[in-house]
């Protein structure tokens, strides 16, 4: 299991809609809606997937952007522009799946690694009218004896990848 970007945006791209078209609640958007959301995390190269036997199993993708302008759009109030998610002190998940535990995990590692002191926010969407905020530790912890990941990720299976630097997604 290793976390991979791909060289040709194109080929990100179909392979995005490869693995989320099929899952729910991705299968279940307006193809066109999606599409931009997916474009758009790709162009920034604000995505990641994890990749086991020549298989995608499981994507990430997010926006940079300043900690106010993430807040207010976690939170529902605003959809920020394009130029609005490029860079910033704070991450907005957007797009998740894991096939498995250990997927999940794997994409949490990477984003920890490669944004280490940023703030995270993630938008769970319970149906079409509610939602829940929350701020996601993705800050690197001390390990306790007894505690910790389980499975490929622990062993080290993952690899960490150097990358550059309702519905509510700005498109590119």
């Amino acid at each position: 299991m290793r976390c991979a970007q791909f060289k040709d945006p194109m080929t990100a791209f179909a392979q995005a809609v490869h693995l989320l078209s099929a899952v729910e609640p991705f299968a279940s958007c307006r193809f066109g809606s999606y599409a931009k959301v997916l474009m758009g995390q790709i162009k920034r190269r604000h995505y990641i997937f994890v990749i086991e036997d020549g298989f995608a199993i499981g994507y990430a993708g997010w926006a940079l952007c300043a900690e106010p302008v993430a807040r207010a759009w976690a939170e529902g109030h605003v959809v920020p522009a394009y130029e609005d998610c490029i860079d910033g002190d704070s991450w907005v998940g957007i797009t998740f799946h894991a096939r498995d535990r250990a997927t999940c995990w794997t994409l949490a590692r990477w984003l920890r690694r490669r944004y280490p002191e940023f703030k995270g926010f993630g938008i769970r969407a319970y149906g079409q009218r509610r939602r829940r905020v929350q701020l996601v530790n993705v800050a690197p912890r001390a390990r306790t004896p007894g505690h910790g990941l389980a499975g490929p990720a622990a062993r080290g299976g993952a690899r960490s990848l150097a990358a550059p630097p309702g519905e509510q997604h700005p498109s590119p």
